[in-house]
């Protein structure tokens, strides 16, 4: 039998070393290529600074709540407010003078009939959060020996202390806790019945003292007397 073709010897060594070619190209490994790197997530943008409605000249814009605070509890009455303080707790503090209501609008007062017998007088020293929550409320004659009798600032500090002040002759600036505990005592009071002139060069006799700022960060306390601003030591 005749084979269908023959090759010569040498073509078919040719063949053999080709097929020998591609049989190792298939037998290695595929071309790895390198894991691609997560995708990574944007930056978050930097917080927003809270929006405030500012007029032309830039200057911040407001708008009155006319129903804050409201009435204020266990029918007190808010008589003549002032001091008006907001501490760094965002806490509202402010004086209620218990002189500022009539006699007929007190339930109890000395005259009759009540124009206003739903009411009753308030501590003098009331402080609340912004939602006019009552959280503190202390104070009156009975307080304290020294209470001012013309209240006219309340600041309340850093360190949980609250200072009261009034203008009367003999008043001076108390120092309470936050709950309405005596702490300290200003003094510098003039001798009782004394009238002290406006234009004095005195320091340690004082009318007046109820006008009041306190620097925490230098511990001094700034008094405005009649013309003058006088500085003390806030712990001495």
């Amino acid at each position: 039998m005749k084979p269908i073709k023959s090759f010569p010897f040498a073509t078919i060594s040719a063949l053999l070393v080709a097929l020998g070619a591609v049989s190792c190209m298939q037998a290695e490994d595929p071309v790895q290529e390198p894991p691609a790197e997560p995708a990574q997530e944007p930056a978050p943008e930097p917080a927003q600074n809270p929006v405030q409605a500012m007029d032309e000249n830039g200057a911040p814009l407001f708008q009155v709540d006319p129903f804050w605070p409201g009435p204020l509890p266990n029918r007190w009455s808010m008589q003549q407010v002032t001091g008006i303080h907001v501490d760094h707790m965002d806490i509202v503090w402010f004086l209620n003078r218990p002189n500022g209501a009539e006699g007929d609008e007190i339930a109890g007062g000395d005259e009759e009939p009540y124009r206003m017998a739903c009411c009753t007088k308030s501590p003098e020293v009331i402080a609340m959060d912004v939602d006019a929550n009552i959280v503190h409320a202390w104070g009156d004659a009975d307080h304290h020996p020294n209470w001012p009798r013309g209240l006219q600032t309340v600041i309340a500090d850093r360190d949980g202390y609250v200072w009261v002040g009034g203008l009367a002759p003999q008043d001076s600036i108390l120092k309470f806790t936050r709950e309405g505990e005596f702490v300290w005592d200003f003094g510098r009071r003039p001798p009782e019945g004394v009238q002290m002139e406006e234009d004095n060069a005195e320091t340690e006799v004082l009318t007046q003292k109820g006008r009041f700022q306190l620097d925490q960060d230098e511990r001094e306390i700034y008094i405005i007397n009649w013309k003058r601003v006088l500085v003390y030591d806030m712990d001495t």
